[in-house]
This record gives structure tokens, C-alpha cells and sequence, in this order.
């Protein structure tokens, strides 16, 4: 997504007293293993809705697994 639009999302997220961050958190693998187990999990597989615009989102079911390790790493977990 765009820059701006990850701004607005971010503080939108903050605004409500959300962490946008996950510093000094758990384990990137750990976070994994625990969104195997979220009711968004379709055979095995963890799904995201993305934001692709204001106000419109993407279900997105194949994401690569290293690419989810780098994006919890990419906001700060180990």
C-alpha cells in the first residue's frame, strides 16, 4: 500500500491506544505459531485482510511464510 495510506492506518491505530509496533515482543516463529490458531486460518493457513485503498480491502490467503516472518520482523519482533 502507499505510504500515506499506511500513515493514516497506523494512526488511526494508535489514535485508539493500539500498539502499531511489537518491540521487545515475542519471537517472530512464536507470533506465527499463534496466528495458526486464529479463526482466519483456512486449511492451515493463516489469512490476512489487507488494506489495498481507503476504505477497500484484499483477502489474501497465500502469502509466503518467510514473507510474514519478515514483515512481524520488519515492526519489531525478534
Amino acid at each position: 500500500i502507499e505510504q500515506g495510506l499506511l500513515d493514516r492506518v497506523q494512526n488511526a491505530i494508535a489514535g485508539v491506544g493500539l500498539p502499531v509496533s511489537l518491540e521487545g515482543g515475542p519471537e517472530a516463529t512464536q507470533l506465527l505459531e499463534l496466528m495458526r490458531m486464529d479463526k482466519k486460518v483456512h486449511k492451515g493457513t493463516p489469512r490476512f485482510i489487507l488494506p489495498t485503498e481507503l476504505g477497500q480491502v484484499q483477502i489474501v490467503e497465500d502469502v509466503p511464510e518467510e514473507l510474514v516472518l519478515q514483515a512481524l520482523v520488519s515492526v519489531g519482533a525478534d
